[in-house]
């Protein structure tokens, strides 16, 4: 009877080790483990950058004009003077991101220019003598814009279903090289003037204003459209006439610029992903 029992222990001991081998050979139910998960970080616009950009400038401008002479009369007018141009160039600015999605910074920008504008106006001078013309021609022609600039504005995670987008104000120094000329005559009496700026400052003028609207379309690229009213001053010269006589005139360089620019940035101070473990 022990033997029995003996060998019937053995035999059910035997039939649960095969039991568990068997099992363990068989695929788990249980889930696997879970594969951590990188949160989404929003863009940043903390970094700085550097750039291209192409636009154009324009202005234009009306001042009485008049040319005299002393003995055979003058006349009087208005000249309405329209300069406009390509322009194109570089940039390079930083900015950070403060708490609620507001962004400050600064840029510098430069622009090559081919933008000018003239307009003559002649007339008979109203004098003692008949048949006598006399004229003002006047001509700007700018070379450069500069500017150094402050911004200020506001990050759009999302805005009319569109991503990472920056509406700004900015505003600083302006500079420019700027080239007046101008030709008058009074009958027999005649002038020629010219005057050649290169503003800079921040003052009343020159200086710089405008709006601008930033939009990510890589990780590391934007494209920026730019409006600036760029002004760097008004004159009314008085010239004399040899040999005898003055004429009067009117110049200004306040321009409106619309530009695109293509920026890369350098990303600096930006919060790096958060990884949840679970």
């Amino acid at each position: 009877m022990r033997n029995v029992v003996r060998l019937s222990s053995a035999g059910a001991l035997a039939a649960f080790s095969a039991a568990n081998v068997l099992a363990a050979d068989l695929p788990s139910r249980r889930p696997p483990p879970p594969v951590p998960v990188v949160a989404p970080v929003p863009f940043n616009w903390t970094g700085c950058h550097v750039g291209v950009n192409a636009g154009f400038a324009y202005d234009d401008y009306h001042f009485a004009v008049f040319a005299m002479d002393p003995v055979l009369g003058g006349f009087s007018g208005r000249n309405k003077v329209y300069t406009s141009g390509p322009i194109g160039g570089g940039q390079v600015g930083c900015d950070y991101q403060l708490p609620w999605n507001i962004v400050i910074g600064a840029e510098a920008d430069f622009d090559g220019a081919a933008v000018h504008g003239s307009r003559s106006i002649v007339a008979p001078l109203a004098g003692p003598v008949p048949g006598l013309l006399g004229g003002v021609s006047t001509s700007t022609r700018v070379n450069a814009f500069g500017s150094i600039r402050g911004r200020i504005g506001y990050a759009f995670d999302h805005l009319l279903f569109a991503d990472n987008i920056l509406i700004y104000l900015t505003a600083g120094a302006g500079y420019g090289s700027i080239r007046d000329t101008a030709t008058a005559f009074a009958g027999p009496d005649f002038a020629t003037w010219t005057r050649t700026r290169n503003p800079f400052g921040a003052g009343k003028e020159p200086g710089v204003v405008g709006i601008g609207i930033e939009k990510m379309i890589t990780p590391n690229l934007s494209v920026d459209l730019t409006y600036h009213y760029h002004y760097m001053g008004a004159a009314t010269p008085v010239i004399p006439l040899v040999p005898a006589g003055q004429a009067g005139f009117g110049t200004r360089s306040m321009y409106h610029i619309g530009r695109v620019g293509l920026n890369y940035h350098f990303g600096w101070g930006a919060p790096a992903p958060v990884v949840a473990r679970y």
